[in-house]
């Protein structure tokens, strides 16, 4: 298939059609991705509301957009899995030309060094918690630069296993090799070591420590509930090249920020659990982690719902939901769904990062002043965009007014079947003007 261009969005091969299912809006993902891209997000992919018929049959309302993937007009960043096909290509004799290897049934190894016996540290037979447990593929030969580029994504402890290429990193948190349908024990070693260090970094002040560490969750519940393994972790030392480092010598301070407050303005329920990504190229070119882009923002901007997890509401306008977050599933085999257990987790990525690193929340309240609440404006009508990267809440609902109706018409939503266009804006504004004054009062602001 060709690359195409689709509403003005850049050519590609792959697109994505987002249902929405979690949001009567229909503009959560539009607004909060085109917000995202506004205040500095790069790489940030695009949106937009379409109609999908099939075989002249109406199938509703959906989001065409931009897929999260290294490519020349997505993630421009060298792509290591491309030079891993390359690498295991066969190259023909008389031209010299390569033709990359289709890896599709690659075998994966699961690696879990504390599979035989027990350990403070770790799991028996649960890899999925086992700190250092990781997945690659044994007998293909290394790309010739095994530093990058590659797209991370922080995912729910007991499923990054299900990844071919992944790991279980400091504290327990799981970590996927996003851009790598397989990797190379080399490749998935270099990207356990770099964000192992990352991570140990957030829960130690911002300081990559240069000993093994202990967390201790000592209030976990009882054993009758709690069978998932020892309530302290004791998280080896991470590699000597990392000691020492600050998490923004590791990270991109600027990128995380901005990051971080798409997550926290909007509250996004699924913040730091899954669909949280970074990237980097190779080293050579560029040896530092970005966050972003933004992607899946369907459960956000509560204001027509009611929830809570970790025991803070991601619904209300008030409260600081992404800072409290934590490390999800974190409890192997955890089938509850009240969440309530989980609140004795470690905290999340972001939610480490803004709780210990006060370097890192001393720029969170700079932006909050400087960036973000200034963009919430143009959300509000207070203010225009002059380049049209963002709009105002009334414009995201005036273009799916008519599909909405159309889709509830579909669906049966109600009975009289009419869209309440003007509850939208006003409910959104609404939350959007009270979270602004919750988080004024909150952050000081310095001159």
């Amino acid at each position: 298939a060709a690359s195409t261009s689709l509403l003005g969005m850049g050519k590609a091969k792959k697109w994505c059609l987002l249902a929405n299912n979690n949001d009567s809006s229909l503009i959560k993902n539009q607004l909060t991705y085109d917000f995202a891209d506004y205040i500095g997000v790069k790489y940030q992919p695009h949106c937009k509301p379409v109609d999908v018929y099939v075989n002249q049959q109406y199938y509703g309302s959906y989001q065409l957009a931009e897929k999260v993937e290294i490519k020349s007009n997505r993630i421009n960043v060298t792509d290591a899995y491309e030079n891993l096909e390359i690498a295991n290509g066969t190259t023909d004799s008389v031209t010299g030309i390569v033709t990359p290897a289709d890896l599709t049934g690659t075998a994966v190894t699961t690696y879990n060094p504390y599979s035989t016996g027990t350990s403070i540290i770790n799991i028996t037979n649960l890899p999925d918690h086992s700190v250092s447990s990781k997945r690659y593929s044994t007998g293909l030969t290394n790309p010739t630069d095994i530093t990058g580029g590659y797209m991370y994504e922080l995912e729910i402890s007991n499923r990054w296993v299900n990844e071919n290429a992944g790991f279980c990193a400091y504290n327990r948190q799981g970590w996927v090799m996003k851009s790598c349908d397989y990797a190379t024990q080399e490749m998935v070693d270099y990207s356990y070591n770099l964000l192992y260090a990352l991570g140990s970094s957030v829960y130690n002040n911002g300081t990559v420590p240069s000993s093994s560490t202990t967390t201790n969750c000592s209030s976990l519940s009882t054993a009758s509930t709690y069978t998932q393994g020892p309530k302290s972790i004791t998280n080896p030392a991470p590699e000597s090249q990392y000691q020492g480092k600050k998490w923004s010598e590791l990270l991109d301070a600027d990128s995380a920020v901005k990051y971080y407050w798409t997550q926290e303005y909007f509250k996004n329920m699924d913040s730091s659990t899954s669909s949280t990504y970074f990237y980097k190229d190779s080293d050579s070119i560029d040896p530092m982690l970005y966050a972003g882009p933004v992607w899946d923002m369907d459960n956000s901007i509560g204001y027509d719902q009611s929830g809570e997890r970790w025991g803070y509401s991601w619904t209300s306008y008030s409260g600081w939901y992404t800072k409290n977050t934590r490390i999800y599933r974190w409890r192997s085999k955890d089938s509850t769904t009240t969440y309530s257990d989980d609140t004795q987790a470690p905290r999340s990525f972001y939610g480490a990062l803004a709780n210990n690193c006060a370097d890192f929340w001393g720029m969170a309240q700079s932006y909050w002043y400087s960036v973000i609440s200034p963009a919430t404006e143009i959300l509000l009508g207070n203010a225009v965009d002059p380049n049209g990267v963002l709009h105002s809440t009334e414009y995201y609902v005036n273009t799916v007014a008519k599909s909405n109706t159309m889709d509830n018409l579909r669906l049966s939503l109600n009975s009289g079947n009419a869209w309440d266009y003007a509850g939208i804006i006003s409910g959104m504004n609404s939350w959007f003007t009270n979270r602004n004054t919750w988080i004024n009062s909150e952050i000081p602001q310095v001159d």
